[in-house]
């Protein structure tokens, strides 16, 4: 069929008294059920919200972004699903508000900002100027539209652009603010020649600022022999200083520099063991640091190193199990954080009792919760060591149970009932070791633990149910958004049965909908229920869709409307047989439409 009988039936199809449903139709969108020509044809408030809405595919999108409608082509401005070459073509729209809602899309291209920024209205072109996507010389030529003190974002996203030209970054080097030198020399559009400038430049901050940033090897050389050990100290944090450089810098006179080696990440395991006695923090905490330093980092007499090695992501399972009876608590707290300690550490920090020299009781008191904190919110810990915490009632170490992704929906369960649960009250708290904002609103930390059940992907559907109702409006909404997603998550399980799937067919979200279309056996089921509703618009895109069944295409070949017919006429899985048949319609379109599809 040509692109003629297509506007033929669109045009004919305006005029057919369809009910048009938008709950309906958006739904469709999402899935890219409707055919670009039958777009036309939609009522131009649903193509409006077919527009606006987030889970319309980007095929649709360029199609609307060419609407006849103003409005729609504003929705599709805004949607940041919408293709680029399309937000590139409305770029040069007429209408003011529709290049309003694209130039305020954060994903609307660097193109179509550049052709923006000549915009005959001010307020389209300071927008421009402050959007993330703007080339960094149309951002500078902008400027001058923006007040003075808020000039600085715009040159310092310039200077970090690669897409500045050489003139503009050559301008911005001439800065005196750190962030922007030291943006202009990480940038690699930036001429070597003016990298080598700043590298001289008499004011030792600038060359700090390239040399924690430099990518040029000869220059972070060259930096690395100053006389100021601020701009040797910037070259050892930086994680682009090659091997041999750091090397050279882990033997410096200064404290400082050789320190800041010990804790790049690009420092060799080798370079690290030279450090070891001298910055033993440093490289306990290095990622690189080989097993056996680190083995022997843990029986160091300092509590800093045994720290850093208990943070260390690196350090074996046993080495964490010793150190989870180690006498300062500092270092028990890091292991009960550090993601690899194994579940027996664990479960003996549930417990942690040790004493710790001489502090004060009280002190003792709160670090021992913090470390069930950390331990109630570690991954690792086992289910019957987190039923051991919930049974504690404290208010901080549940609301930890609550956020960990691995406690069950029975504890967190339990939890939701709890509206008792022990508080450290402010003489409890020893000084400098919990913030005090902590200790000002009981009910406010009991909303912490609300929220976190609300929030978890384990919570059971009945307690979200309840916490829907919730007295706090956003722990109403995190409940309200997670029974959504526990709700579209069965609903595209392929365990799901398919008489559940109906059900979350009527769900009032429309994720929980579109999900359905995810089960194996979902989309053909989603088409069906379309396709039951008569003298409906939904009815007819369901019969375009080439996954409907075929049985319903069978039982509809003999419609009186002739819509229903072309449906089916333009289907690719609608059968040979039928197809003949309405090759011989007395419709024009449904005959032209059919022909077309047999084979010749």
């Amino acid at each position: 069929m040509t692109e003629g009988w297509h506007s033929e039936a669109a045009t004919a199809l305006k005029t057919t008294p369809l009910e048009q449903d938008r709950q309906q139709l958006c739904d469709l969108a999402a899935i890219d059920a409707i055919p670009n020509f039958l777009v036309a044809a939609i009522n131009p408030e649903i193509r409006v919200a077919i527009a606006q809405n987030p889970n319309t595919t980007p095929h649709l999108l360029a199609h609307l972004a060419s609407d006849e409608d103003e409005y729609v082509r504003e929705a599709a401005a805004a949607n940041p699903n919408t293709p680029v070459d399309a937000l590139e073509q409305l770029a040069k729209d007429r209408n003011l508000d529709v290049r309003t809602a694209l130039v305020k899309n954060l994903n609307t291209p660097s193109k179509a900002l550049e052709h923006l920024s000549d915009d005959i209205y001010e307020s389209i072109r300071r927008a421009v100027a402050k959007h993330r996507n703007t080339p960094g010389n149309v951002r500078i030529k902008l400027l001058e539209v923006i007040p003075q003190h808020v000039q600085e974002p715009p040159k310092l996203a310039a200077a970090a652009d690669p897409n500045t030209p050489v003139s503009t970054l050559e301008e911005l080097a001439k800065s005196r603010e750190m962030r922007i030198i030291s943006s202009v020399a990480a940038n690699p559009s930036t001429p070597i020649k003016t990298v080598e400038q700043l590298a001289a430049n008499e004011e030792f901050y600038v060359r700090c600022a390239v040399g924690q940033s430099c990518t040029i090897v000869s220059i972070l050389e060259q930096l690395s022999r100053d006389s100021r050990f601020p701009v040797r100290e910037s070259v050892a944090k930086n994680p682009n200083t090659p091997v041999h450089i750091l090397e050279r810098l882990a033997k410096d006179s200064e404290y400082h520099v050789s320190s800041d080696v010990s804790r790049n990440p690009k420092t060799p395991a080798l370079i690290l063991e030279q450090l070891v006695e001298r910055h033993p923090t440093g490289v306990a905490i290095n990622p690189n640091t080989a097993e056996e330093t680190l083995r022997r980092l843990a029986n160091h007499p300092n509590n800093d190193p045994r720290r850093g090695v208990a943070n260390n992501p690196h350090t074996p399972a046993d080495v964490l199990e010793r150190l989870a009876e180690d006498k300062e608590g500092g270092t028990r707290k890091a292991v009960a954080k550090n993601p690899n300690t194994p579940a027996s550490a664990l479960a003996k920090l549930a417990d942690d009792e040790t004493k710790i020299g001489n502090m004060e009781t009280t002190s003792i008191t709160i670090l021992k919760f913090y470390i069930q904190e950390a331990v109630a919110r570690n991954p690792n810990t086992p289910e019957g060591v987190l039923q051991k915490l919930a049974d504690r009632k404290n208010l901080f170490v549940c609301e930890a149970i609550a956020q960990n992704p691995k406690t069950p929906a029975s504890i967190l369960e339990q939890l939701s009932t709890e509206s008792n649960l022990s508080y450290p009250c402010t003489k409890f708290i020893a000084p400098k070791t919990v913030p005090i904002e902590r200790t000002n609103n009981y009910s406010r930390y009991l909303l912490g633990v609300r929220m976190a059940i609300a929030t978890n992907l384990n919570t059971p559907q009945s307690v979200l149910d309840l916490l829907a109702e919730d007295e706090d409006e956003k722990v109403r909404l995190a409940a309200k958004k997670n029974r959504l997603t526990v709700r579209a998550n069965l609903a595209k399980n392929p365990n799901t049965p398919v008489n559940d799937l109906e059900k979350f067919l009527q769900d009032e979200n429309q994720d929980v909908r579109l999900a359905v279309t995810q089960h194996p056996q979902g989309l053909p089921l989603f088409l069906t229920t379309c396709a039951n509703y008569s003298a409906n618009f939904t009815r007819l895109v369901a019969l375009f869709h080439s996954q409907i069944p075929v049985s319903i295409l069978e039982e509809t070949a003999a419609s009186p409307s002739w819509w229903e017919r072309y449906a089916i006429a333009h289907n690719s899985s609608t059968p040979a047989e039928i197809l003949q048949q309405l090759a011989q319609d007395r419709n024009q379109i449904v005959q032209v439409t059919a022909s077309a599809k047999l084979p010749t």
